[in-house]
């Protein structure tokens, strides 16, 4: 799986585009070298390229027989390296004997697209009814019919009423938010969104006040308690909603009668953009006990800032990177 020469060695290349003023590859090749692979948010990974003196033909190491040759556009031969190497899958490769593009897919974006791509509806045509001899007169809303085409495996298929798409579980997404900062989609009603947000609350900040319940209830000393055994035990913000149900009218987690099957999922943060709230999310993620954002703040009685916080948090990764085996 080796990249076709392009760039300078061939500007009028497929993957060729013009962008900017400039004319580079739309596949970024040729990559660059590095030891090890690196994974991005919400991006492509890096793969480890390594530096091979034998593939070089600078280099004195250099070696003929494992050296691989591609023709540019004049024909002439020229050496490619690791650099030059598509992404792939060794076993799809031996077990199909074809080219087969394989690439890590790292962001929730590509799912969402992958979703709509599959469901997006089905296949239309354009017809357009013209007498003969007559002069045409363009009315769209006249001249074509928006019709549908559907193939015979497509219709036994629905004759004989299988399923056309199944969900497993259904999403309940949940607020992120620094103390007093809110989503805001209507920027026309902001003020009224403000007012009502404050009067009922996120799903975060009624997830601060059921834990504080069940703290309450827990250091009391009445055995007979008015909350159920599931609602008792803490549970991470993110895990909620398998076993409550957030009711929007009264801002409150209340547990399930019925036994769906709801995972939740928090917003996404961008770490550059907004660091602090970042981190606020990965404590949500590791602390299921917190009362309140103050709460979430302390350990063993001190109270810390979200920017120590992200410091230690940093340095956790960090050390955990530089110590996990290549």
């Amino acid at each position: 799986m080796i990249h076709n020469p392009c760039g300078d060695l061939n500007p009028n290349a497929t993957c060729m585009v013009h962008k900017n003023g400039t004319t580079k590859c739309r596949f970024n090749f040729p990559k660059s070298y590095q030891e090890v692979t690196s994974l991005v948010d919400d991006g492509k990974p890096n793969y480890r390229r390594r530096y091979n003196p034998q593939l070089d033909p600078h280099s004195p190491q250099f070696s003929h027989e494992h050296a691989v040759y591609r023709k540019d556009i004049n024909g002439h031969r020229i050496t490619r390296d690791n650099r030059h190497v598509a992404p792939y899958n060794a076993y799809l490769l031996k077990k199909f004997n074809c080219h087969i593009n394989v690439e890590y897919v790292g962001s929730i974006l590509a799912v969402k697209y992958l979703y709509k791509y599959i469901y997006k509806g089905h296949d239309c045509a354009s017809i357009k009814v013209i007498e003969e001899q007559r002069t045409l007169i363009y009315n769209e809303a006249n001249t074509y019919i928006e019709g549908r085409c559907v193939t015979p495996p497509e219709a036994c298929w629905r004759l004989f009423a299988f399923e056309i798409q199944k969900k497993s579980h259904s999403v309940q997404r949940m607020d992120i938010h620094l103390p007093g900062q809110y989503r805001i989609v209507n920027l026309d009603q902001i003020h009224e969104d403000l007012a009502d947000i404050g009067q009922r609350g996120s799903t975060l900040e009624a997830y601060f006040k059921h834990n504080a319940e069940i703290k309450r209830h827990n250091q009391s000393s009445v055995k007979q308690s008015v909350i159920s055994n599931v609602s008792r035990e803490y549970n991470f913000y993110w895990r909620m909603p398998e076993n409550f149900k957030w009711v929007g009218r009264s801002s409150k987690w209340e547990p399930r009668v019925r036994r769906l099957r709801v995972i939740g999922r928090i917003h996404n943060v961008n770490f550059v953009a907004q660091p602090e709230l970042y981190h606020l999310r990965l404590l949500l993620f590791h602390v299921k006990d917190a009362t309140s954002f103050e709460d979430l703040r302390t350990v063993t009685d001190i109270q810390y800032q979200i920017s120590v916080i992200q410091s230690i948090i940093q340095s956790i990764i960090q050390y955990q990177y530089i110590n996990k085996p290549a």
